[in-house]
């Protein structure tokens, strides 16, 4: 008879015969003996780190902006510095960004990450004088006072169609007259 279990690393299903004579398969942990003898998931996530005298540096795979990705337990890709918060100081709640004090998108020492929302980020953005905008008071006047089309104004300025939906309703840039 076939009976399923769960790997207590990985949390796949798997199969093993089970008879009254075997009864110690039912107590089986791991779907594999190479699944037995891998490295934890931690031990993977950390053996990627390089540790500095300041940032801890993730060498694993990254993105265009240079934030650090890694596929978790549940098989999806997740940035890197938010595994190493949750590793280190728990469970991040819904709606919830981790920040960096350093800046540095490679960074996953977890003393050099927070928690804040949305705005928090924009704001911790704008602060260090890293918040690049292609607008400015007179360019969102020449937007307003326009008659063309939104795409060309949005080829014009390198920016999207919904910028200047936004401009134009003042749902942006409320501040300009």
């Amino acid at each position: 008879m076939l009976i399923e279990l769960t790997c207590q690393r990985y949390g796949k299903i798997f199969k093993v015969v089970y008879s009254l004579a075997h009864r110690r398969n039912s107590s089986k942990k791991y779907c594999s003996r190479e699944c037995y003898l891998a490295p934890t998931i931690q031990e993977r996530f950390w053996a990627k780190v390089v540790k500095t005298s300041e940032c801890w540096l993730w060498t694993g795979a990254k993105n265009s902006t240079d934030y650090g990705h890694f596929r978790w337990i549940d098989g999806r890709t997740h940035y890197s510095h938010r595994i190493s918060y949750e590793l280190t100081h728990g469970p991040i709640l819904d709606g919830m960004n981790v920040l960096h004090h350093c800046d540095n998108p490679s960074c996953v020492n977890p003393s050099h990450l927070f928690l804040g929302t949305d705005r928090d980020n924009k704001m911790d953005s704008v602060n260090k004088k890293r918040h690049h905008t292609k607008l400015n008071d007179d360019i969102v006047r020449m937007i307003r006072a326009s008659g063309e089309p939104q795409t060309i104004l949005a080829a014009r300025y390198s920016i999207s169609t919904t910028v200047i939906s936004r401009v134009r309703n003042r749902l942006a840039w409320r501040h300009v007259f």
